[in-house]
């Protein structure tokens, strides 16, 4: 009998070691700015720089699990408007009319992080240098002119490829305009092709994977006219920096989730100055200049 009355005594105290480990596992993974797990729609050409925030992000932090999923700028916008992604990174803001549905409903906090660049590259055996964005737009514009060039998107959905038509004011481009399924498409096509122009972020080339590492050699990024200067830029931290370089844009975290989850950790996380420091290093340029401590010294 006693011996019975152990082994329930046992089971009881072994069921209720499991309901509290239950208990505490259910307690670690609650959601807070700095804990549990969620996921981040991140348009593809912007994926290395936040990958290298995110990363930080979670070595800070080791009970925050955060996934990235790559998508287009136009599969992001649409999951939320249908309200099905809550966090999401995208190289611009909503605007007016993406907002329109969430008022008096949600509040959509947009945290700029960085700012990037659209570039062209082509392969180092052409003989361009040089580009003029007006004529690329004459291009998108008019179908009927003729080019000796191919230019090659990343994707039909992409925000590089919509950046170009609101530019053009078109909903389609004509016959000289091409799309990949990737980044890495367009640098592995152009890179073969001298006749071929590649419009990429230049976020990829600044942090290629080994995939991309491999063509980087056989392409070479051309020069932009300014407007404004009329003066031709190649795009570089410095030029991204002082804007003279003519296509720049800013980088957004954006979180819908209504409550202090992850989406305002890591928004808050990369604009913080250490942030700002992980996008300083990728050759992107920060929002904020990161501060710098000056220890003088005394005798």
């Amino acid at each position: 009998m006693k011996k019975y009355l152990f082994s329930i005594g046992f089971l009881a105290f072994s069921a209720f070691l499991v309901t509290c480990k239950n208990e505490q596992k259910n307690e670690e993974i609650k959601e807070t700015y700095a804990t549990g797990s969620t996921s981040v729609f991140v348009e593809e050409s912007i994926v290395p720089i936040f990958d290298d925030i995110n990363q930080v992000f979670m070595n800070t932090y080791d009970k925050a699990n955060v996934t990235i999923v790559p998508k287009t700028e136009n599969e992001i916008v649409n999951y939320i408007l249908q309200d099905s992604v809550k966090i999401a990174v995208l190289p611009r803001m909503l605007n007016d009319r993406e907002l329109k549905p969430f008022e008096g409903k949600k509040v959509i906090s947009q945290t700029a992080f960085a700012k990037d660049a659209i570039i062209f590259v082509n392969s180092k055996n052409s003989q361009d240098s040089i580009i003029n964005l007006t004529d690329i737009i004459e291009l998108i514009k008019n179908p009927d002119l003729k080019s000796d060039h191919a230019f090659v998107f990343d994707n039909i959905n992409s925000s590089l490829t919509q950046y170009f038509k609101n530019k053009a004011g078109v909903t389609e481009f004509g016959d000289n305009v091409y799309f990949a399924k990737d980044t890495k498409e367009v640098v592995s096509y152009t890179s073969k092709n001298p006749k071929a122009i590649g419009i990429v972020g230049i976020n990829w080339l600044l942090q290629p994977d080994e995939e991309i590492q491999k063509v980087k050699k056989d392409l070479k990024s051309m020069s932009v006219l300014n407007e404004n200067d009329k003066k031709y830029y190649l795009p570089t931290q410095s030029t991204i920096a002082d804007d003279s370089y003519p296509l720049i844009r800013e980088l957004y975290i954006i979180e819908a989730q209504g409550f202090s989850g992850l989406g305002k950790g890591i928004s808050s996380f990369a604009a913080s100055d250490r942030g700002q420091r992980i996008v300083l290093k990728s050759g992107l340029f920060p929002i904020k200049q990161p501060t710098r401590e000056i220890i003088i010294k005394t005798n």
